[in-house]
């Protein structure tokens, strides 16, 4: 439990009291991204999951059709994201500020914040909680508890947290 207010003024207690909350509402959020059962919910969760399908099959791979042939389609997405993008956690505890672009979820290797519009990695991690996942396989094979590992380009550290856990505590990730 968090320590009671003593001898402070009205005003120091009120802002204690809402450290507190804040605190409380942190610690929900981060116990419930934690639990393993939403990694396999996540593709029946994944924020506006159609929009995006339907954003991806009018693009295909030409990048140039978004502000063209796709301006409706990626409007929609636009809409869901207003719409249904209510807070930055998977547990509600923190609501999204207009201009905050990151979310927060637990992945397959631990709890990542990526940004949702990330065509590869960020959507791989809010579909299926994970990316890269055949390389991890990988390494499992080859990396060894107390190996020093390079993560050269690590991005948003997608592969950094399951390098680091097959390093083991006496190893490091650089």
């Amino acid at each position: 439990p968090l320590p009671p207010t003593v001898g402070v003024s009205a005003r120091g207690a009120r802002s204690a009291m809402r450290r507190r909350r804040r605190a409380k509402a942190f610690l929900a959020a981060l116990v419930a991204v934690s639990s393993p059962s939403l990694v396999g919910a996540a593709a029946a969760a994944a924020l506006c999951h159609e929009p995006f399908r339907a954003l991806e099959r009018c693009i295909g791979n030409d990048y140039d059709r978004l502000n063209a042939q796709c301006a409706e389609v990626y409007s929609k997405l636009r809409s869901c994201l207003d719409r249904d993008w209510k807070t930055i956690d998977d547990a509600g505890g923190f609501a999204r500020p207009k201009t905050a672009f990151n979310r927060m979820r637990q992945c397959r290797h631990g709890v990542m914040l990526f940004n949702p519009m990330d065509w590869y990695i960020g959507r791989g991690l809010e579909v299926y909680g994970e990316w890269g996942e055949k390389k991890v396989q990988i390494w499992q094979k080859v990396v060894k508890p107390g190996q020093v590992a390079l993560d050269i380009g690590a991005h948003i550290g997608a592969l950094t947290l399951p390098l680091s856990r097959l390093v083991g505590r006496d190893g490091r990730v650089v």
